[in-house]
C-alpha cells in the first residue's frame, strides 16, 4: 500500500490570510457611507495625485480634472483606488459621468445603497 504525501500549509497563514479577504468581501458587499465619508474618501484619494490642491475651495460642481489639472492616467489611478477604498468600480463608460465632486459622490452613493 503506497501513502501519498500532502504538502501541509501552515493553518495560522492561511487563517489570517481567508479572513482578512473574507472580511474585506463582508465590509464590500455591506458597506454605506454617508456623503461625508465618501467626500473623504475621494479627498484622502485626491490628495495623492495632487498633494497641493486645496480641496475647501473646490466648489461641488466644478469639474476637478481641470481644475486639479489631472490627466487621464492619474484620473484611472484614482478611479482604481476609489475601487479598492469603496467597493465600487466604475466601468470605462462611466468616466465622463464623473466630472465634479457631486457627480462622484452622487454616483458612488446610488451604488452603495
Amino acid at each position: 500500500m503506497i501513502q501519498e504525501r500532502v504538502p501541509q500549509v501552515p493553518t495560522s497563514s492561511l487563517s489570517s490570510f481567508s479572513s482578512f479577504f473574507i472580511e474585506r468581501w463582508f465590509m464590500m458587499t455591506t458597506m454605506t457611507m454617508t456623503e461625508t465619508q465618501l467626500k473623504e474618501t475621494i479627498f484622502k484619494l485626491l490628495k495623492r495625485i495632487a498633494p497641493e490642491a486645496d480641496f475647501n475651495s473646490l466648489a461641488p460642481t466644478e469639474d476637478i480634472r481641470a481644475t486639479l489639472d489631472i490627466d487621464s492616467f492619474d484620473f484611472l489611478q484614482f478611479l482604481i483606488g476609489l475601487n479598492e477604498e469603496v467597493g465600487v468600480e466604475v466601468p470605462e463608460a462611466d468616466y465622463g459621468k464623473l466630472v465634479s465632486l457631486q457627480d462622484l459622490v452622487g454616483y458612488l452613493s446610488a451604488r452603495l445603497e
